[in-house]
């Protein structure tokens, strides 16, 4: 019985009509995925006319690459750079210290309400950001941080997901870490920081990839608290080759191509602890 149903694959053996319609289907999913970028590539080589051809051209006849040196030097996209590192970098950092510790009280301390109060942050995840645009930006113009870098990290330090994803995680790990490190006179911030800290990385490494594409990518708060067009970020400077009557194409899809390169970089670079993460925080308790 087990021989029959390891030939039909149900035991986890392969058969080769199993293999080859996986793997048909994977193919699928990564042309799908990469379909969009590769034609946001090939618009930001076009010239304007190109675009619209009948049929569609999914290539430049001649590769225009002097549209990348345009769309560049059109805005101060160095300074749009160093605006979105440092949101990006600061949101970050801020994000890390305040989901770990907050994961670490929730999944470890025990004190009254830890659960009502973890299922009340879980709540606050289904309520839409543009809710609470009008009275964050209030608060902002009270406290005369519009238009500057207090207003493009600190209200964004909130995170619910990556307290969720590393409370989670702590959960797996063993309970004889903990009561190890007491035995040997750890208070609980040395347990936090000695102990289930360096054993978080997997999970921290998600979260900061999740925090960083996030906050890379993000328009609509950094076009709402930023006023002058020095403190402009990437995703702004993208959105500006869109006028009234008329947009720019072919220069802002070379604009959003230089602009996704961080980002890919990051999640190429951290795609084995991504995954690692991902499946060990998934599971719920």
């Amino acid at each position: 019985m087990a021989k029959e149903a390891e030939s039909y694959g149900i035991l986890g053996k392969r058969t080769p009509i199993g293999w080859i319609v996986s793997t048909v289907f994977l193919a699928a999913l990564a042309v799908t995925a990469l379909f969009p970028f590769f034609y946001m590539v090939s618009i930001s080589l076009m010239k304007t006319f190109e675009m619209f051809e009948i049929p569609v051209r999914l290539w430049p006849r001649v590769p225009q690459f002097s549209n990348y040196i345009h769309a560049l030097t059109a805005y101060p996209f160095g300074r749009f750079f160093l605006n979105s590192s440092i949101e990006s970098i600061g949101v970050l950092c801020g994000r890390l210290l305040i989901a770990s510790l907050a994961g670490y009280g929730f999944s470890r301390m025990k004190f009254p309400g830890r659960n009502q109060l973890f299922l009340l942050m879980i709540a606050t995840m289904m309520i839409p950001a543009t809710i609470t645009l009008v009275p964050a930006y209030i608060m902002l113009t009270s406290l005369h941080w519009v238009d500057t870098y207090l207003a493009l990290t600190v209200p964004l330090l909130n995170y619910p997901w990556g307290v969720f994803f590393i409370r989670q995680y702590m959960m797996t790990l063993p309970e004889n870490l903990e009561e190890a490190a007491r035995i040997d006179g750890a208070n609980e911030f040395a347990i936090f920081s000695k102990v289930f800290l360096p054993l978080s990385k997997p999970v921290l490494l998600v979260v900061g990839l999740l925090s960083f594409a996030g906050t890379w990518t993000s328009l609509l708060w950094e076009l709402i608290v930023t006023r002058s067009l020095m403190m402009r970020t990437v995703s702004v400077g993208v959105s500006m080759f869109i006028y009234q009557y008329g947009a720019d194409y072919t220069f802002q899809m070379a604009a959003a191509t230089v602009a996704t390169i961080p980002v890919l970089l990051v999640f190429f670079f951290g795609q084995r602890y991504f995954m690692k993460g991902i499946t060990l925080a998934g599971v719920f308790k």
